[in-house]
């Protein structure tokens, strides 16, 4: 009896020493990243930023995450619409204006003026980018070198999650207090992948009465920003981020290739390019009508960028195991929403941006979706020679 009571202290004892060198490796760990890596990430959207952000674009998204959970719960729907806009709040690097969208204040329009809004979701509207280096603010500063003679007045009218058929509501709707010119759809994807999500294009999201009141965004900034000791230790985060490629090569098998489209979303990706079609050219009917001419601009997604970083790479598989057929069905989609815009008669300039980044090997999407600051200064750039080519043909002529 003895004997087994001995080898159980001994067991309990070894438990301990065992335990004990543990939890020193993990503090030695952590000390360790936190000498190495001073970057704290509270997310996986942060975790993939610290990964590709210039120091002074990181800085740049903490002041942002610093002024976004200082402002608070900032979503509304219009009563009986489906367009969602932001409360007005202001901050160093985050500002929501009087009329609920992200940016400086409408002024009364002045002569020769020229008035455009850029219409999308996350990337135009600028997660975790200051004010002035967002895609409409970087359009109006490269615009304003071409035209001195005028004011280039850009608006950003991108709403985080938002899809092209809020969008259009929303342009119906302030087209005439914003007194449009041209009216910017910046779309493809968000529609794909919600249609992919809900096995219908029809789907639109936040279709409620409050997407975000209060106890909503509560939730949400529990989930973005959490304060548990846990999940904001750098080892902790390490192990997490560690293990998706690992789980993306677990279910997808040894081989790791893509599979094909499932039956529900491959009925859905033969059927999108006509419903989106249809949609942007009714919308650009009505805006004709009204004076404002439309631009639909396809943004780049990684399934169809050539070649990938390792980053983008691991982050395609990694939706790939979590949503079968993911990468198939984007380029199908992809496929044909550029035919039918090049074979149909339209009431708007349609530009393909698809392949923008193609030849690129630097990661471009670093989260799998989302742009670099890198790279949102670079889509800026080509978006702008797209409107001041537009302008000389159309409607500039000084």
């Amino acid at each position: 009896m003895k004997i087994k009571r001995v080898d159980r202290i001994l067991s309990f004892k070894g438990f301990l020493i065992f335990m004990a060198i543990f939890v020193i490796y993990l503090l030695l760990s952590e000390t360790a990243l936190h000498v190495f890596d001073t970057r704290d990430v509270l997310n996986d959207f942060e975790y993939y930023a610290s990964k590709t952000f210039a120091e002074e674009q990181w800085s740049d998204a903490e002041k942002f995450r610093r002024d976004i959970i200082s402002i608070g719960q900032r979503g509304v729907l219009i009563r009986d619409s489906i367009v969602y806009i932001y409360k007005p709040a202001e901050s160093e690097t985050v500002n929501f204006n009087s009329l609920g969208f992200r940016g400086k204040e409408v002024e009364p329009r002045i002569e020769g003026e020229i008035r455009i809004a850029v219409f999308g979701a996350s990337r135009i509207w600028g997660n975790y980018l200051p004010d002035d280096k967002t895609i409409p603010a970087l359009i109006e500063k490269n615009m304003s070198g071409s035209f001195p003679n005028r004011k280039i007045t850009v608006f950003n009218l991108g709403i985080e999650g938002s899809d092209l058929q809020r969008s259009i509501e929303t342009a119906k709707m302030f087209q005439k207090v914003l007194d449009l010119d041209i009216a910017v759809f910046y779309y493809g994807f968000s529609d794909m992948n919600y249609a992919y999500l809900h096995g219908n294009i029809d789907w639109i999201p936040f279709n409620s009465d409050s997407p975000m009141d209060e106890e909503t965004f509560k939730r949400l900034v529990g989930i973005m920003f959490p304060k548990g000791w846990l999940q904001n230790r750098k080892i902790y985060n390490l192990i997490i981020h560690s293990a998706k490629g690992e789980l993306a090569g677990t279910l997808l098998g040894e081989s790791r290739e893509y599979v094909d489209i499932p039956d529900l979303q491959k009925k859905t990706a033969e059927e999108f390019h006509n419903i989106f079609f249809n949609r942007i050219e009714n919308a650009a009917q009505h805006l004709k009508d009204k004076g404002v001419e439309t631009i639909l601009i396809l943004p780049p997604v990684p399934q169809t960028k050539e070649p990938l970083s390792d980053l983008e790479k691991e982050m395609t598989l990694y939706y790939e195991a979590m949503l079968p057929g993911y990468d198939r069905y984007i380029k199908k989609c992809t496929v044909n929403v550029q035919k039918i815009m090049n074979e149909k008669k339209k009431s708007f300039l349609f530009v393909d941006q698809s392949d923008i980044f193609d030849g690129d090997h630097e990661t471009v999407f670093f989260d799998g979706m989302h742009l670099t600051p890198d790279a949102s200064t670079a889509t800026a750039a080509e978006i702008s020679e797209i409107l001041v080519r537009f302008l000389g043909q159309n409607m500039v002529r000084d």
